[in-house]
């Protein structure tokens, strides 16, 4: 009997021991991750070229001669959820039929993925939408008919 509980004892023990290798097994699988995820944050940090800061777009802002080269003529950022979009849209369409001209504009949908992919390119935040672009300067939020022409006239 004495054996029975010896062997029992001895099959607990070891066990535990399975049990303690097995859950420091664990902690070293999970440090292992969390080094490999970390080194990843800093690769993608340290691969980004140094002195690129963002340029957040802000209404009135004139653009740098270096970055209006990014951005030659046109560019309307908007979201089609957005109903401010929309009616500056309309109300640019308005303005072509009013003054019977052609503004050349490139939309920009900034739920698409390659508009998502420009603006990282040349680090551009669009913080609010409608945000146009024309001649290298930022105007942000619906404008008037008129304000349209003279804006994407020049």
């Amino acid at each position: 009997m004495d054996d029975d509980v010896a062997k029992k004892v001895e099959e607990e023990h070891k066990k535990e021991e399975n049990f303690k290798v097995n859950l420091s097994t664990g902690w070293k699988i999970a440090i292992v991750v969390g080094v490999i995820l970390f080194s990843w944050l800093i690769i993608a940090i340290i691969q980004r070229p140094i002195g690129i800061t963002d340029i957040i777009l802000k209404d009135g802002m004139n653009l740098s001669e270096l970055d209006c080269v990014n951005f030659p003529g046109n560019y309307f950022f908007y979201s089609p959820s957005c109903t401010h979009c929309d009616s500056a849209m309309k109300t640019i369409n308005e303005s072509e039929d009013y003054y019977n001209t052609t503004y050349y504009i490139r939309y920009l949908n900034v739920n698409d993925k390659d508009t998502l992919n420009l603006m990282n390119e040349y680090h551009v935040i669009v913080s609010q939408i409608p945000t146009l672009i024309a001649n290298c300067k930022v105007y942000v939020g619906e404008k008037r008919i008129d304000e349209y022409y003279s804006i994407l006239s020049d």
